[in-house]
């Protein structure tokens, strides 16, 4: 995994980890994660998913992205067992 992640990139790889962890999850939209950054930036508030503009792009840290995809894919699991 690069440095940096675009929001496309990070949906990418959310949906490969979880085809892993929960196969019939249906895959999540690149749209979602837009929402979760980029547009929640431009409208004043904090991104769900941590990250930064950088000259008009919305890069997402590694770091904070494995953070984040860690929390998600538990809840996700914990959600496919009920």
């Amino acid at each position: 995994m690069s440095a940096t992640l675009t929001p496309y990139e990070a949906c990418k790889a959310t949906n490969a980890a979880l085809a892993e962890a929960v196969p019939t999850h249906r895959p999540l939209p690149p749209q979602m994660f837009y929402n979760y950054t980029t547009a929640r930036i431009r409208a004043g508030k904090n991104p769900l998913i941590p990250c930064t503009e950088v000259k008009g792009q919305t890069v997402i840290k590694s770091e904070d992205f494995a953070q984040w995809l860690d929390r998600y894919i538990r809840k996700q699991v914990a959600l496919a067992a009920l």
